[in-house]
């Protein structure tokens, strides 16, 4: 069975067991739009979405990046022309901020105008992923209202970097992507055209975006189509791997150094020379040419002869409604495909030519962005070391990561046996697979890249959240539907998840007043004793984790394991998102210009924007 396979369990299946709460879809002609609690809950998110965005969005003092960025921007503003240079990535930040200051005028808010509309648009975006086979009514909320606390996101969307741009073009074409491999429409088709072009207009990290994706979706074709296919490819890899790897031990030189500082023609051209008659290059060279060989021998082996031409001899008849299928039917509607790569190729071209009076820009944006910036990996600025961002992510995503274990868990749990012994998975299966290989792969090229910043963090925190709103949004249907059937005590449930916080923030109030006692001179320094109260009676810090744990016992007896670990995950998920709410508003609008925290690097200080009020510029 193919590996999002149709004939796989799906809406009625799981609901029959319990796994997923019934959707049933408007007919058509009817009014799409009633007010429900959900739709009252998505209005809700936009509303907070854009207070958090654009609240004081201009009293802290700009960051060095944005400095440049705002000056760039201004100088096309006012008529002065713009020319890309790969040092400060794409040209649709410089575009957009542009437009924002003539519509707006020019100053720290306008600048940070178009970034905050990126963070309201990533609340959002997540209502097209709301489907049955996607994430779900409770998923879809779940993780727009994770995005909406992100301490990283909702900092970095106050913040004129092309990060945010990037966030949204990398959900859009995922989105997009999905929609279309669940039930194929043009209007999907061109969105993902016009978002690979904006991505590509924005930030060099489109190339890391898109080899994810492509990669994933040639996988996932190549085992659907012929798994002696995926055998080849990934016999393929790991040759191209021993290549590299091998090699320089064996002696061979370092590649040519990328001209990226000063690069001419002259240098452009030896540098190519010495590239392509490298030992590594001609022998990955070698390696590519006998993985295509061996792959079009594969090819020829499973296609149909009596096919009208190959695409249709290879993959005409894989299952219907595969991912292999949804490819088919993509290349062959060639009209619409061409319209979305002209959209994304229009995207591309008015922005890096500066709407056609910067020819160059088109060779600048593409292979001088990506030998730039390839250049700058040996250069490794900021020295952070390889395990940069496994020390980020802790310190701000508390949810993000605590639930990766567990999607990762429940992941495998579903995928192994699919692999193995061909079990059936749901489209829910299919898109989690994806978004964990989204996120390692993030984590693993991020990290081996040699520049590491704390903004990239944004990068990896976005499938992290996209996953952890799967394992919530699943959970929460889980006992909905538990709880709709009469299959679970609604007042045991609620007692749970209302017990959980109330008794961890006694336990965590009850402590602070406890060791707010006296201060008393020491031998060295001043320090803090414990309240007489509790001195004399320590046990009573313990009272609340006494009545957490009987109250989870209780909870165990009455609802049962699974129940009472999902209720207990979820109210637990609520006190964390406290903790990524007090870090975010402490960031982003107490400390945001103030260097104290890791994620804040490179930044200036408040005194910059206290004396251009005193002196009234």
């Amino acid at each position: 069975m193919a590996l999002d396979d149709p004939s796989a369990p799906q809406l009625d299946d799981n609901h029959a067991r319990g796994n997923v709460a019934v959707y049933t879809p408007p007919r058509r002609g009817a009014m799409r739009f009633r007010i429900t609690l959900e739709s009252i809950l998505w209005i809700c998110l936009g509303v907070l979405a854009t207070l958090t965005r654009f609240w004081d969005l201009g009293s802290r003092a700009q960051h060095h990046d944005e400095s440049l960025h705002v000056y760039y921007s201004w100088l096309l503003a006012v008529g002065a022309g713009y020319i890309h240079d790969p040092l400060m990535h794409g040209p649709s930040l410089f575009h957009t901020t542009a437009l924002a200051y003539f519509l707006f005028g020019d100053n720290d808010y306008s600048s940070r105008v178009f970034p905050a509309v990126c963070g309201v648009l990533l609340v959002l975006m997540p209502w097209l992923l709301r489907g049955p086979n996607l994430l779900g009514r409770w998923g879809a909320l779940t993780l727009g209202t994770l995005i909406l606390f992100s301490p990283t996101l909702l900092y970095y969307t106050r913040f004129i970097r092309h990060d945010p741009y990037i966030l949204v073009g990398t959900l859009g074409v995922i989105i997009a992507c999905l929609r279309y491999l669940e039930r194929p429409a043009p209007r999907w088709v061109m969105m993902i055209g016009l978002c690979t072009g904006f991505l590509f207009a924005t930030m060099e990290v489109s190339f890391i975006v898109g080899f994810v994706i492509v990669t994933f979706l040639v996988a996932v074709v190549t085992w659907q189509v012929a798994k002696p296919l995926f055998v080849v490819g990934l016999g393929t890899l790991a040759a191209l791997a021993g290549v590299w790897f091998i090699m320089p031990r064996l002696g061979a030189a370092p590649l040519p150094a990328i001209p990226w500082e000063h690069p001419t023609n002259q240098n452009i051209r030896q540098f190519t020379l010495d590239l392509v008659q490298h030992p590594i290059v001609l022998a990955s060279l070698g390696v590519l040419l006998l993985g295509l060989i061996a792959g079009l021998a594969v090819i020829d082996k499973v296609r149909d002869p009596d096919a009208d031409g190959w695409l249709d001899g290879v993959l005409g008849k894989a299952p219907d409604g595969s991912s292999a299928n949804r490819v088919y039917l993509l290349l062959k509607d060639k009209r619409t495909l061409g319209l979305a790569v002209l959209g994304g190729a229009t995207i591309y071209v008015v922005l890096y030519t500066t709407m056609f009076t910067n020819m160059p820009g088109l060779a600048s944006g593409t292979v001088g962005a990506l030998g730039y910036w390839l250049g700058q990996h040996g250069v490794q600025r900021a020295e952070q070391p390889w395990f940069y961002y496994l020390l980020m992510l802790p310190q701000y995503e508390f949810i993000g990561v605590l639930l990766f274990p567990v999607g990762l868990l429940i992941t495998v749990r579903k995928l192994v046996p699919h692999l193995l012994h061909g079990a059936a998975i749901s489209r829910r299966d299919y898109l989690r697979g994806f978004v964990v290989y989204w996120a390692l792969m993030h984590l693993a090229i991020f990290s081996w890249a040699g520049e590491k910043m704390p903004w990239l963090t944004v990068h990896m925190t976005l499938p992290l959240l996209v996953l952890a709103a799967s394992v919530i949004g699943e959970a929460l249907e889980w006992v909905e539907a538990r709880l709709h059937a009469g299959m679970l005590s609604r007042q045991a449930a609620i007692a749970v998840a209302v017990g959980i916080p109330l008794l961890t923030g006694a336990w965590f109030m009850l402590w602070a007043w406890g060791t707010a006692g006296p201060w008393v001179q020491g031998e060295r320094f001043v320090q803090r004793t414990l309240r007489p109260e509790v001195a004399d009676n320590p046990w009573l810090l313990y009272l609340p984790l006494l009545g957490l744990l009987a109250l989870l016992a209780i909870g165990w007896r009455k609802l049962g394991a699974a129940a009472l670990v999902r209720v207990a995950g979820i109210s637990l998920v609520a006190v964390t998102l406290l903790g990524q709410i007090h870090t975010g508003f402490r960031m982003s609008y107490i400390e945001g210009d103030t260097p104290v925290d890791m994620l804040i690097y490179v930044q200036s200080t408040p005194d910059v924007t206290r004396v251009v009020e005193e002196m009234g510029i």
